[in-house]
This record gives structure tokens, sequence and C-alpha cells, in this order.
């Protein structure tokens, strides 16, 4: 599968479409949503397993700003995650985050100096510390897998 270019070269969250609803109606991303552990990636096994960037008390995003799509593993979430039958991806103005958004890079560094063995996404995984307002939304597209393509959401 070929890495989408309607995602390369920005930073994005992705959610379900059920979950988009309630952030827009909450005016943000929240770093802890209301939801069960049991529809969150990588919560399984326990809090003390959590991953890397919920344990900083972050939201993850994908940072596709500069990363080399041969070598890096991104097919678990893109363009959808498999249980899904659609994905939500929202663009994110990190000029409007300020110091809260954390490259990819940086939680690589990060994860690495804390010597922690919590799971996160090599490469790509990058995180915004708190909430990301909805005015920090560039566009929002939505993931078909019916029709394998994207289209505009808002």
């Amino acid at each position: 599968m070929e890495f989408p270019s309607e995602l390369f070269g920005s930073v994005w969250h992705t959610t379900s479409l059920e979950r988009y609803s309630r952030i827009v109606g909450d005016g943000c991303i929240k770093a802890n949503p209301d939801i069960p552990d049991s529809e969150r990636w990588g919560t399984n096994l326990g809090e003390k397993h959590f991953p890397f960037v919920r344990s900083l008390g972050g939201i993850s995003v994908f940072d596709f700003r500069d990363f080399d799509a041969d070598a890096t593993d991104w097919a678990t979430f893109v363009p959808c995650r498999t249980e899904w039958q659609s994905a939500v991806w929202i663009e994110v103005d990190i000029s409007k985050l300020g110091d809260s958004f954390k490259s990819a890079q940086s939680i690589r560094e990060l994860w690495h100096e804390v010597n922690s063995t919590r799971k996160f996404i090599t490469q790509i995984e990058g995180a915004v510390i708190g909430s990301i307002p909805t005015l920090a939304f560039k566009q929002v597209l939505v993931y078909d897998t019916q029709k394998s393509s994207f289209s505009t959401l808002a």
C-alpha cells in the first residue's frame, strides 16, 4: 500500500466519526476524553503499560512532515484502523499550539532520555500536551474504506 498523499507533509490526529462529533461539541480534542480504555489503542494491559504519549498527559498526533514512508510502520492507522469502517483525519495547525506541540523527533528523544518502555510509533508519533482547540484545525478529512478514498468533512 502506498502512503496517502492527502496526509503527507502535515501533522494530523485521527479519530472515529462518533468521537469527532464529541470533539466538535467539546470545542477541543481532550488529552483524556471520557471514553473507555477498551476503545483506546494500546490500553489493554492496564495503566502502567499505557502508551508513552498518554503517560505524558498528551494527545497522539501523526507527524508526517518529514518522514520516510518506506522505513516507517504507519499501516496500523493509515488510512484507517482495520476495525473501523471510516476514519476522521484532523489536520493540526501547530503554529497555534505553542510549546504544547512536540514533534515525533522530540518524543523519540524524550522516550530515550527517560528510558521508557512504553509504546509509541517511532518516527511518526508526536504529541500535543493538553488539549487541541478546534480553532487549531486546518482541515478535516474522512477516509471511507468502502470507497477507499478521502473526502472533506470540514
